[in-house]
């Protein structure tokens, strides 16, 4: 089967309706999930307002990096969890951003939002190995 996303050819052997519901559910957890993470950590102003020594606004900064840390991670997730449920409704989830090709199902249901299949990512960590040298 063949689409055109975005002016782009994809090479699709055949549809991947069922397998892809239960990776937008999962998706859709992960989202829940990640939204759920990043409102649980305090604003760095309520916590350097109960600050009241010096130990405790480097322990309140302390925290505030942290939290600013995995809410910037979660974040970073989110938005390729977003990016892998936009592609789902476009047709375009599971095909590599590179060469078009179906990324393969195994490497969806470990990484759902992956956007490279396994020969364009093993093409790259060679690159990056040469450049290393």
């Amino acid at each position: 089967m063949s689409l055109v996303h975005q002016g782009y050819p994809i090479f699709r052997s055949r549809p991947r309706r069922p397998e892809v519901s239960s990776l937008r559910r999962e998706l859709l957890s992960a989202r829940s999930e990640l939204l759920r993470q990043a409102s649980i950590w305090p604003s760095p102003h309520i916590a350097r307002e109960k600050s009241e020594g010096v130990l405790d606004l480097a322990y309140s900064s302390q925290q505030w990096a942290f939290g600013d840390l995995i809410v910037q991670q979660a974040s970073a997730k989110l938005r390729r969890v977003e990016r892998a449920l936009d592609h789902m409704r476009d047709a375009s989830y599971g095909v590599c951003c590179e060469c078009r090709n179906d990324i393969p199902l195994s490497r969806l249901r470990l990484q759902p939002q992956a956007v490279l299949c396994t020969v364009c990512i093993e093409e790259r960590l060679e690159h990056l190995s040469a450049d290393a040298l």
